[in-house]
């Protein structure tokens, strides 16, 4: 988890919730448990190439239960 942000915004389409993550907290949770999930690799086109993102498949109700000031927005109201 390379970032300098304080905070990751995460959007789940089909539920359309936004989750909002405090990064230290976040990163610290994560970091020793990272076998525990399952890896993963998308690549996205870009101009006449693409590049390969890694990443790994987290349960979100694990970091709602275990990670400290996770907030989760219901936008449908919005909607």
């Amino acid at each position: 988890m390379y970032t300098q942000a304080d905070y990751l915004f995460y959007y789940f389409v089909e539920v359309k919730e936004l989750h909002i993550l405090p990064m230290p907290q976040t990163r610290d949770w994560f970091s020793p448990r990272i076998n525990e999930f399952k890896e993963r690799t998308t690549s996205t086109p870009v101009g006449g190439g693409s590049y390969r993102t890694v990443g790994r498949l987290v349960p979100r109700t694990r970091v709602k239960n275990e990670v400290a000031n996770v907030k989760i927005i219901d936008l449908r109201p919005f909607l």
